[in-house]
């Protein structure tokens, strides 16, 4: 996809903006606390519809605006289509070519994004819950729908965790086991696709960073669940698996089974990565796990994503730092990269330099 133009108003610290990017690296600069960060996240909200640093639209807003208005012209599959989102303190509108558009909706599969913050360098030895939520993006970029699939379980778990801090009517136990399993089955389905993809990709890339090392990726869910393929059987095993655990579960107030407890499991010889891995390793397998996510979304789009990466390259050593611009001047998309200092970087092709400063756009 070609990302073309950028128009923001009212959003966090920015002026008004317009903001062209370049065909290929675009390269953003500025002091830390300029708005490098919130242009970035202007751009990536009006792809995904949604914020990767908040989940509170007046996080968005300028001290004194009201409301927020971001447009953005784009391509993607060879069609031109303009993206708008409108924010209030109670409201949230989107729309594709003048039309109100959900984020799930299958319009928006064309206009695809990867996005690579520091934060995902801790990925190793993070919560599985932040593993989960890379996978589950990796998937939403890929098919937008799965945004609704991954909502409605959400939904379905604090419900039940709800009910089970009640002590409710066992028959509301029950419907909502049935439920769980269905929409859980679904998630593990995708979930799994997802890491089989991202599996070789992830091994080829970390073995040409290091190749004295083999590196694994595995979902890994319930023992109860495993070698169960089928999606209807599946959802039977999750069911027995809910129901024989309704005892804890309601002594101890919360769903504690299911897919909302799987893990996303990195290997290095063998070994658990977050406990045997080098500083060093474990943010090669981060930059192999991100590099791997691109790769598949653009097979996926037919296309490149637009890759944005924020402050990423000041937290890489030369090598991996090497290894990633590497592969970005071998990109035919387009990559937008914030830092502090432009020189720090490496010339690219058909590199384009915009500076930020108090919020401007220069």
């Amino acid at each position: 996809m070609k990302f073309e133009r950028l128009s923001a108003r009212g959003w966090r610290n920015l002026a008004d903006t317009e903001f062209c990017p370049g065909p290929r690296a675009t390269v953003v600069f500025g002091d830390n606390g300029q708005g490098k960060t919130n242009l970035m996240e202007a751009v990536y909200y009006l792809l995904a519809f949604r914020s990767f640093r908040t989940n509170n639209a007046q996080d968005l807003l300028g001290w004194n605006n009201v409301g927020a208005k971001l447009e953005a012209d784009v391509e993607g599959q060879g069609l031109h289509r303009t993206l708008a989102a409108e924010l209030g303190p109670e409201r949230k509108i989107f729309k594709l070519d003048g039309k109100a558009v959900r984020r799930d909706s299958p319009a928006l599969a064309p206009f695809g994004t990867v996005l690579f913050v520091p934060e995902d360098l801790l990925l190793p030895k993070a919560s599985p819950a932040a593993r989960r939520r890379f996978l589950d993006l990796a998937i939403f970029g890929a098919y937008r729908p799965y945004y609704r699939e991954a909502a409605v379980y959400q939904k379905l778990v604090k419900s039940r965790n709800v009910a089970l801090k009640r002590a409710a009517d066992p028959t509301l136990l029950d419907s909502y086991d049935q439920q769980l399993a269905v929409a859980g089955a679904r998630l593990v389905v995708r979930r799994r696709k997802m890491a089989l993809a991202l599996a070789p990709r992830f091994r080829r890339l970390f073995a040409e960073i290091h190749a004295d090392l083999d590196a694994e990726l595995v979902y890994q869910g319930h023992a109860s669940v495993q070698g169960v393929d089928a999606e209807p059987e599946l959802a039977s095993a999750l069911l027995e698996g809910l129901t024989a655990r309704r005892g804890l579960d309601l002594k101890r107030g919360h769903t504690g089974y299911g897919p909302h407890t799987d893990d996303l499991v990195l290997g290095l010889k063998g070994h658990l990565a977050r406990e045997h891995g080098s500083q060093g390793q474990l943010r090669s397998l981060v930059l192999a796990l991100k590099l791997a996510e691109f790769e598949i979304l653009a097979a996926a789009l037919d296309e490149p994503p637009l890759l944005l990466l924020d402050d990423v390259a000041s937290e890489l050593d030369g090598v991996r730092r090497t290894r990633l611009f590497e592969t970005i001047a071998a990109l035919p998309g387009q990559t937008l990269i914030t830092v502090t200092d432009p020189e720090f970087l490496p010339q690219l092709p058909q590199r384009f330099d915009v500076r930020v400063n108090a919020g401007r756009v220069t």
